[in-house]
């Protein structure tokens, strides 16, 4: 049983880095291209930022 859900959970940390991947990505085309600062703002306002 053990096993078994640490290989759930594996597999859901996957998905969820996949995503949140994926997401980042979307994030970043719908910032305005006039403000430089947009990017770290819009990522901390969405918890994506990255250290």
């Amino acid at each position: 049983m053990r096993q078994l859900l640490r290989g759930l959970c594996e597999q859901a940390l996957g998905f969820d880095n996949h995503f949140l991947g994926q997401y980042k990505e979307y994030v970043f085309t719908q910032l305005p291209q006039e403000k430089p600062f947009a990017v770290a703002e819009t990522l901390q306002h969405c918890n994506l930022a990255t250290n």
